[in-house]
């Protein structure tokens, strides 16, 4: 095979999150080239790419090459050859040989039979699927919680929770199908990266100002074996493997009665004042109080001998009861780095707080349970959270409240440096 060097540097970059750093297959650590194509695969993902200069069947080391590749010049030609059991590549100034494992162990591109197929506008299906990702379960005890669901049919939905907590998308986009699918959160960043690597095809015979407001299409099928396909480009496609499974019914979890309180305040104040009384609300299970009356906010925590409180103003206001609480880390991570007005709705009881922001997929969040009498309680579970298991979440009974929620992973502690 002879390509040029950044055409490799380029196409190997596009693979990249679906070459897996830590394995226990290190066959997995190679990508396949093969049948003029360029592929590569974590077994949840794999990512396609059409190399007419491909002519012969090979493994190539993925981290060893691309970081050589590096220092090679992009405008130099390079040759890539099998050859006793070794790949060699050599271009005018240097040459490289490395071990090859064996091409017959890669994992095989699956049969994909199209069931259904539609061009979706990807600009916004899959920042979608990304805005939802967050929202994930981390946890392996459910496996339909850690990825994102997608309701195919028309219109297509997107949602993506851990049992206290959801993301809901409405997209202005139809697939000729209704079926449920739950992407894995890794395949999910794999088509991210990909669509942002990939360009953009302009239309033929436009103006200028036609190409670039033009949409950014990709065609998605389904297949009947579990199975989705993206095809970016022309060259470009990716193969999901689908998790299996039934997800909770996320869209159905949404309220979908009249509000009896509604507020809208300015994102940045609720962040501010929820990150001052976050101490003490960490302090007693992680719940900060919200009370709503006269056109102000009031945000709390408290402990058997604690109390912090903020006041924020409110841009309109409607409705009663005014007060809830909800779980310090869910509102801290959903309120980072968001600009301008959010609206929160709540229909009551045991139901979902519900947050919207211009900028962002519809938030629901498990309301936790408090003791709101002014006296301070002498007992030190004042603020008792029911923190039942996600697996008991459904959309007629969900969780009665959240539990404490960890933004963040512990630092690890730097070595000691060794003594001399």
């Amino acid at each position: 095979m002879e390509i040029r060097v950044e055409q490799l540097r380029n196409i190997l970059d596009i693979v990249k999150p679906t070459v897996p750093r830590k394995t226990k297959l290190p066959i997995l650590k190679n990508a396949l080239v093969k049948d003029g194509k360029l592929m590569a695969t974590d077994l949840e993902s794999m990512v396609i790419i059409d190399v007419p200069e491909v002519d012969e069947a090979f493994l190539l080391p993925y981290a060893e090459v691309l970081k050589m590749l590096k220092y090679v010049p992009g405008y130099e030609k390079l040759q890539v050859h099998p050859k006793n059991g070794n790949l060699e590549l050599s271009w005018s100034e240097g040459e490289a040989t490395y071990p090859m494992d064996k091409v017959k162990n890669f994992p095989v591109i699956p049969d994909f039979e199209v069931k259904d197929e539609a061009d979706i506008d990807g600009d916004i299906f899959i920042p979608a699927l990304a805005s939802a990702l967050p929202y994930a379960a981390t946890e392996s005890t459910r496996p339909v919680l850690n990825g994102v669901t997608v309701q195919f049919g028309g219109p297509i939905e997107i949602g993506a929770g851990d049992g206290y907590r959801m993301a809901n998308i409405v997209l202005p986009a139809q697939f000729p199908t209704e079926y449920t699918a739950i992407l894995p959160s890794a395949a999910v960043t794999t088509l991210v990266h990909v669509m942002a690597k990939t360009p953009r095809t302009p239309p033929q015979g436009q103006v200028l100002t036609d190409i670039i407001l033009a949409k950014r299409q990709i065609r998605v099928a389904l297949d009947g074996k579990k199975g989705l396909r993206v095809a970016f480009a022309p060259n470009v496609s990716v193969i999901v493997k689908l998790i299996e499974g039934s997800p909770p019914a996320w869209f159905k979890l949404a309220p979908k009665d009249e509000p009896i309180l509604k507020v809208q305040f300015f994102a940045r104040d609720l962040e501010t004042a929820v990150r001052r009384v976050s101490d003490v609300a960490h302090q007693n299970k992680g719940i900060v109080r919200l009370q709503f009356q006269d056109g102000t906010g009031k945000v709390s925590a408290r402990t058997d001998d604690r109390e912090v409180a903020a006041k924020i103003p409110l841009m309109d206001m409607q409705g009663e009861p005014n007060r809830l609480a909800l779980n310090v880390g869910y509102l801290t991570e959903y309120l980072k780095d968001k600009e301008g007005i959010v609206t929160m709705s709540w229909t009551g009881g045991k139901t979902p707080a519900s947050f919207h922001h211009s900028k962002g997929p519809k938030v629901l969040i498990m309301p936790m349970q408090a003791n709101w009498d002014e006296k301070k309680s002498s007992d030190k579970a004042e603020l008792e959270a029911v923190a039942e298991a996600p697996a008991e979440t459904t959309a007629e009974a969900p969780a009665g409240a959240a539990p404490e929620a960890k933004t963040s992973k512990p630092k690890r502690q730097r070595a000691k440096k060794a003594k001399k």
